[in-house]
């Protein structure tokens, strides 16, 4: 109770800064979805939206702010898509086709995994903004992707590996009665 009415008093210049009305259903809503996020981290994230948006901002991009915040505060940011680029460069140099790279950003290691480590390795020099380009936009569907998991997981979706998600499935279309 005591964090909805911490939440409650960090969006309240919500209310007074923006022409849209909140009725008070709207309110309770916004309590109910912000609610699980740190009281003074929202205050702060509304603090900058008073600054930036031009309309009442919806839960969605509240959330954003606050998640982009986080990894501010934490040191997480996500790269750009040039700058892991450039992670990648720097690892084809260091360890070569033959070792498996390390990376600490899971989106990245993704990326270079689905494309494959010994093709970007051995992908000719001519053919070099052709990789680019493929690795550009993988790793921004990879990005996308773990967004999207990450927000599933907050409405208690947990993603599974694929073979685990189909024997469920299977186990759901048989009724569960062991014939997996």
């Amino acid at each position: 109770m005591e964090q909805k009415k911490n939440t409650l008093k960090a969006i309240a210049p919500l209310q007074i800064a923006f022409t849209e009305s909140m009725t008070e259903q709207r309110m309770e809503l916004y309590v109910e979805m912000l609610s699980d996020i740190n009281a003074s981290l929202l205050s702060n994230v509304v603090l900058k939206l008073l600054m930036t948006a031009r309309k009442l901002p919806t839960i969605a991009e509240i959330r954003e702010k606050a998640e982009q915040a986080m990894e501010l505060i934490n040191g997480s940011e996500k790269l750009g898509a040039d700058e892991a680029w450039g992670v990648v460069q720097k690892k084809i140099m260091s360890v070569g086709q033959y070792s498996k790279p390390h990376f600490d950003d899971a989106v990245l290691s993704e990326t270079v995994d689905n494309l494959g480590w010994i093709e970007i390795c051995q992908t000719p020099i001519e053919q070099s903004a052709t990789l680019r380009a493929q690795f550009r936009k993988a790793y921004e569907q990879c990005l996308e992707r773990s967004k999207t998991r990450k927000q599933w997981e907050k409405v208690g979706i947990i993603p599974t590996d694929k073979k685990k998600a189909l024997d469920g499935t299977i186990r759901l279309l048989v009724g569960n009665k062991g014939v997996v």
